[in-house]
């Protein structure tokens, strides 16, 4: 019984540092474009105006604040796909929300770092 459970353990290794197996994959929204930001990490705000957070993970709900072009905010989870959009949960400045990486034409968000020229197209 011992062998077969590190046999199988090897085996799980094996397949992970192949690629075989994922360890981890992130959902992808049919309706939106490719989902660039990672949770654990910063993103920034790409486009010229302010961008809404807002309470729930939809384009009608409360707007708990806006930040600026060139904020940067911590990605806590997500996404979540809503209204054709990934929806981010965000820490910026202490506010919690939930805001969109873009829609179907173009990124709002990247994430911190990458300029949206050398960032390529993260798929699942």
């Amino acid at each position: 019984m011992r062998w077969l459970f590190i046999f199988t353990c090897l085996g799980i290794i094996v397949l992970a540092v192949f690629g075989i197996v994922s360890a981890q994959t992130t959902p992808t929204c049919p309706d939106a474009r490719p989902q660039r930001l990672i949770v654990g990490e910063q993103g920034t705000v790409i486009r010229t105006s302010e961008h809404r957070l807002r309470e729930e993970p939809q384009s009608d709900s409360d707007e708990l604040g806006a930040f600026p072009a060139d904020s940067v905010f911590f990605i806590h989870s997500g996404p979540v796909c809503a209204e054709g959009f990934a929806w981010w949960y965000v820490d910026f400045e202490g506010i919690f929300g939930w805001t969109a990486e873009g829609d179907s034409a173009a990124y709002w968000l990247e994430p911190v770092g990458d300029s949206l020229e050398d960032l390529p197209e993260r798929t699942a």
